[in-house]
């Protein structure tokens, strides 16, 4: 087989260099040179025969990429068997403990961590210098408000101005101390007071709110007149008593004085009135108050009519009868110097039309338009 001729060239830098070989217990010693060439072979059945003639000789087999050194015991390759492999090793884990956590390996513990001590508080820093002062700021403009008279107020502040709506009825706006909204219509209200319109009417020539009952078809005032004309009185001239019952009429006083919407009834309306709370014989018992008449003469109020006793002025100045009689003056007259009047009395259950001297004064009730 042909022997390669080529040679590897090594420069040996170290003054000496050992090379321990080391075979069991035996170690060999290798000469040193400062510069030598080293054969190469293809593979191993090329190597030369190791003798005493070349002990300490090297070459290279190119097929096993190795070096080898001729040794009292032969050839004797310079790459090192591979070791064994290690056993498995465990992994570490980390413990936590009252006061830090501990370190364990294999099941051993390896080292402790302990937390460490607060640290003291840090001593309180000086004041710092005072800020410089800001500018004066602008002075503030004061709001003026204007009622306008339609339900609405304007406020102006400054340059911003804002219309407010003291109430809304519907979209329209409007003051709650003069109107109040009923089903989206705007009502007068009666000197600053609402009322409920299917019960009650607002005279308002005086802003005096009046009850009012349907008997039958008929709409009438539920609470004696209380509008002070010409020609009409306080029973005994006491204003308590007129609060009470109602101011007392004269015939021609009488005639004009009924509010918007109302008048003086007929002898007609009169009759149909009490042929509505069952005729004449017990038309009194159903139309008095439950209260205030003398005698045990109250009535049963059936209808709500609610007659008090208001007594009568006769013409020549003289009050009578409060407690124990009620007389309301009718539009038809009787004669010349006489009209028709209803007369309720404590001491009987019918009622009577009779006619008498218009310058008497009697109580007032206004029947609906």
């Amino acid at each position: 087989m042909k022997t390669k001729t080529t040679t590897l060239k090594f420069t040996i830098t170290l003054a000496v260099a050992l090379v321990l070989l080391a075979c069991g217990d035996d170690v060999t010693k290798v000469v040193q040179s400062e510069e030598a060439t080293i054969p190469v072979y293809s593979s191993s059945k090329d190597m030369p025969k190791c003798d005493s003639s070349i002990i300490g000789k090297m070459v290279y087999i190119e097929d096993s990429l190795a070096t080898f050194y001729c040794t009292e015991k032969g050839w004797l390759s310079t790459n090192g068997k591979d070791g064994e492999d290690g056993e498995q090793g465990e992994s570490c884990i980390v413990k936590e403990t009252e006061n830090g956590y501990s370190v364990w390996c294999a099941g051993d513990s390896v080292g402790v961590l302990l937390n460490g001590a607060d640290g003291k508080n840090g001593a309180d820093g000086e004041n710092g210098a005072d800020g410089e002062k800001g500018e004066q700021g602008v002075s503030g403009k004061s709001c003026t408000i204007t009622d306008n008279g339609n339900g609405t107020i304007t406020q102006v502040c400054g340059d911003s101005e804002v219309t407010l709506y003291k109430a809304l009825c519907g979209t329209t706006p409007y003051d709650p101390k003069d109107y109040f909204c009923h089903e989206l219509d705007l009502i007068k209200t009666c000197g600053g007071s609402a009322y409920d319109l299917a019960s009650e009417f607002c005279d308002y020539r005086d802003n005096q709110i009046y009850k009012t009952v349907k008997i039958g078809g008929q709409v009438w005032m539920a609470k004696n007149l209380n509008y002070e004309t010409e020609n009409s009185y306080c029973y005994n001239d006491s204003i308590e008593n007129c609060k009470k019952y109602g101011r007392l009429y004269t015939w021609e006083a009488a005639l004009n004085v009924c509010p918007e919407n109302y008048h003086l009834p007929t002898k007609t309306e009169f009759e149909t009135l009490i042929s509505n709370v069952g005729g004449s014989d017990v038309a009194d018992k159903m139309l008095k108050s439950t209260t205030g008449w003398d005698e045990n003469g109250n009535g049963e109020d059936t209808f709500g009519f609610n007659v008090l006793p208001a007594g009568y002025r006769h013409y020549y100045d003289n009050f009578s009868l409060a407690g124990r009689l009620a007389n309301f003056w009718s539009a038809t007259e009787s004669n010349e110097n006489a009209a028709y009047f209803l007369d309720l009395g404590y001491y009987r259950e019918g009622a009577n039309l009779l006619s008498y001297a218009k310058d008497d004064a009697y109580s007032v009730r206004c029947l609906r338009d």
